[in-house]
């Protein structure tokens, strides 16, 4: 019986039938996300979970030879790829998603626009973003809270412009 468990644990065991089975369903959400977010790449997993990434089709790349906005576009994409796996695999649906600082970083306009019209898309999902650059969002988003630091602590100030 020990050896039968070990091999079923082992890397080629079990979690490789897993793995293989999701694949196809994690490379084509996180291909669909990316092209959702306006970056014409294709991504691709493994079975050992090395990626392959192509731009417009061209020659195989690898993450760090991306531009920040590059990067950033495929990071949402895997980070919103995950939570619909997450959601097929479990049968619950989180309508909940806290983003820090994402947008304050090399996102470029067209792909603030891209990824506020993705999450409208997305039903009714409630979306709270901290960002030290609000004025970039002011188009994208409904409403927003302003927080200062005074003395130490954080408060919410009771205008929401920014």
């Amino acid at each position: 019986y020990n050896g039968m468990v070990a091999k079923l644990l082992k890397d080629t065991g079990i979690k490789s039938v897993i793995i293989d089975n999701f694949l196809p369903v994690i490379n084509s959400t996180i291909n669909d996300y990316l092209h959702k977010l306006g970056l014409f790449a294709t991504f691709t997993l493994d079975s050992q979970f090395n990626e392959e990434i192509k731009i417009r089709g061209f020659e195989p790349m690898v993450y760090n030879q991306l531009s920040e906005g590059e990067k950033l576009r495929f990071d949402m994409a895997v980070m919103m790829a995950w939570r619909e796996i997450a959601k097929l695999k479990s049968n619950m649906s989180c309508n909940l998603l806290i983003m820090d600082e994402v947008f304050d970083s090399s996102l470029d306009q067209d792909g603030v626009n891209a990824f506020s019209d993705l999450l409208r898309l997305m039903g009714d999902l409630n979306v709270f973003v901290i960002t030290h650059t609000p004025e970039k969002l002011a188009e994208n988003f409904r409403a927003f809270m302003r927080f200062e630091r005074q003395d130490g602590f954080t408060v919410l100030v009771n205008d929401s412009g920014f």
